[in-house]
C-alpha cells in the first residue's frame, strides 16, 4: 500500500486495485509483440517491495480525472505556450498505442513548428515504442 505520508483526498480509488503494482507487466499489456520474463523482471528489479513503487503508483494522477482537478491550469498554460512554440517540434508515436494513438496528429495541428516536420508513426508498436522498436525509434 502506498505510505499514508503519500497519499492525498481521493487518492484511494486509483489505489484500490493497485495493491502491488508490477510494471512488467505494464508494460507486458501495452506492448504490441510482447517481452521477455527476463525483461518484466527486470522492469520489476527496482521495485523489491510496494513501499518503492510509490511514484510509479503516483505517476497516474497527473493526468486530470475531472474538469476541476487542480492541474488543469497547468496544462491549460502548457497548451497555450505550445500553441505558439516556433523551434522545430517532431512527433513520434505508435498507431497502436491504446492510450495515446490520437496525440500525434493533435499537437501537429497544434503546434507551429510541428508544420513541415517529417514526424513518424511507428508501426508494430504499442505506448513503450522504445521498448517495441527500439532501433528504429534511435
Amino acid at each position: 500500500f502506498l505510505a499514508e505520508e503519500y497519499r492525498q483526498e481521493g487518492d484511494e480509488l486509483l489505489y484500490e486495485d493497485t495493491e502491488d503494482f508490477d510494471a512488467g507487466k505494464v508494460v507486458q499489456d501495452m506492448s504490441v509483440p510482447g517481452i521477455s520474463e527476463h525483461t518484466i523482471r527486470a522492469y520489476n528489479a527496482p521495485f523489491p517491495s510496494p513501499a518503492y513503487k510509490a511514484g510509479m503508483r503516483r505517476f497516474p494522477m497527473m493526468a486530470p480525472r475531472s474538469a476541476d482537478d487542480e492541474c488543469i491550469p497547468v496544462i491549460q498554460e502548457t497548451h497555450r505556450k505550445l500553441g505558439q512554440f516556433t523551434k522545430p517540434f517532431l512527433t513520434i508515436f505508435a498507431p497502436a498505442d491504446p492510450l495515446l494513438n490520437w496525440a500525434d496528429t493533435f499537437w501537429q495541428n497544434h503546434v507551429p513548428g510541428a508544420k513541415g516536420m517529417p514526424h513518424v508513426r511507428i508501426q508494430s508498436s504499442g505506448h513503450f515504442l522504445q521498448e517495441d522498436q527500439g532501433r528504429h525509434v534511435a
